[in-house]
This record gives structure tokens, sequence and C-alpha cells, in this order.
């Protein structure tokens, strides 16, 4: 048994081809939290994706009726440890369902899928040819790790022992710093420690290439719509930009 986890809902599928575990927290009573994720809901309900959203918060009863029609299955748990403490407890509820998917993709709210029309993130990430993979490979020191906000797992991963391993043992925690440890860090060295092949769709050193070929007017432009979390870079591009007299 999960403790904390309570499901909503079951839809009647025999596919079991893709399950993606969302993790979501938004704390609402509106019906705004089903438009928001509407897109979602109805990207993977029209390709018959097994769609399993781990919700940080109870869920609107308003929201019920359309999320009960768009969804596999849908759960809440309590608002504690961060997006592994969700990705866990929708990974242990599938082991406890004694469901094996061809394709288990996890996601936190971080991400917009789709982002637009033709996104084929899911379809790249599964055609890597590996066990599991990921959007981008952070490197720290002599270790690589995915990050975790968008992961795509095999069913050869799903079902090794190891995998299984880390998630009974996960110890979850609202840290950030000890879930990047534990949580992002961890996954990645103990799924490589049981012999299962890891693989990205991007490099830090494949973005420097790139940045390194582009025109001064492309890179400008890049500047110029970039998106930092540190307002110290947003100051150093806006005074770069301003230098060459680009508004």
């Amino acid at each position: 048994m999960i403790c904390g986890l309570r499901a909503t809902h079951r839809l009647k599928t025999e596919s079991n081809h893709c399950v993606v575990v969302w993790q979501l927290y938004y704390c609402t009573s509106q019906i705004t939290f089903v438009a928001a994720q509407l897109s979602y809901y109805r990207t993977f309900a029209t390709v018959g994706i097994r769609f399993l959203p781990s919700q940080n918060c109870p869920i609107a009863q308003e929201a019920r009726p359309i999320i009960v029609k768009l969804t596999w299955k849908v759960f809440e748990r309590p608002n504690f440890g961060r997006c592994f403490g969700g990705y866990r407890d929708g990974v242990k509820l599938l082991f406890r369902l004694s469901v094996s998917p061809e394709r288990l993709v996890i996601v936190n709210d971080s991400i917009i899928y789709p982002l637009y029309e033709k996104d084929k993130t899911l379809e790249t990430l599964e055609n890597l040819e590996c066990d599991i993979s990921g959007i981008m490979m952070r490197k720290r020191g002599q270790t690589e790790n995915l990050e975790s906000y968008f992961l795509s797992i095999s069913k050869n991963a799903f079902n090794h022992k190891g995998f299984k391993k880390f998630w009974d043992n996960y110890r979850p925690t609202s840290d950030k710093q000890k879930t990047i440890k534990r949580g992002e860090r961890g996954f990645s060295i103990a799924m490589s420690q049981c012999g299962l092949s890891i693989k990205s769709l991007y490099k830090r050193e494949t973005f420097e290439t790139c940045l390194k070929q582009l025109t001064d007017a492309e890179l400008f432009q890049t500047i110029k719509y970039q998106a930092v979390l540190y307002p110290n870079i947003a100051r150093q591009g806006q005074h770069l930009l301003l230098s060459h007299n680009i508004a």
C-alpha cells in the first residue's frame, strides 16, 4: 500500500504501451485547474497513452468530472518530497497494480507539452536506443546525470531489479538540494551502476557548439529573447545589447 494516496479514477483500457506519470502542483479550487491542463490530457487521451497525474494538493470537485474523462488514473498525495516524491508514488502505484508499460515517461509541471502542434519529443526520446533517456545531461565533476524534469524509461529498465530497488529505497525530502542529490543525481548514478544505458537529447557541449556557429545577428537575437534565472545575467545581456544599439 502507498500511504497518503487517494486514487480518484480508473479507466478501463488494454493498452500498456506508454504510461505518463505527470507530477503536478496546483493549489486552486477553481475550474481553471482543468483549463490549464486540458492540452496535456487531450494530447495523451487521443493517442491512447495512459495518463497518470500525481497531484500534490486536493483536486477541486468541479474539476473532477472533466479529469475523469481524460485520464487513466489520477491520485492525490501530500505536498511533500518535491517532484521526486511524486515520481516515487506514481512508480510504486504501477508496481502495486502490476502494470509493466513498454514505455514509462516521468514529467514534472515545469514542462509544457506539446510545446507546438507537431512536437515529437516523446517519440524522439524513445528512439534514442537506450534504456533511459532525457532532455539534457548535466555533468558534475566526472559524473553525469540526466536532468529529471522529462525522463523516458524503457520496459527493460522498468522491469530491472535495480530500478525497483531505487524507488523502494528512495527517501523523499522537501529539501531541494537533498532531492537533487538523492533523486536527480542518485537516479542516474544508480541506473548506470546497474548496467542500464542512459542518453540525452542535448549536452552542454552541443549547446556551446551551436552558439559558436551563430552569426552576430543570430547571437544578439538569442540574447534578446533568452529566459534566465539570475538577474545579474539578465543585466549583462541587456548591457551587451545596449552597447551595440540593439533595443
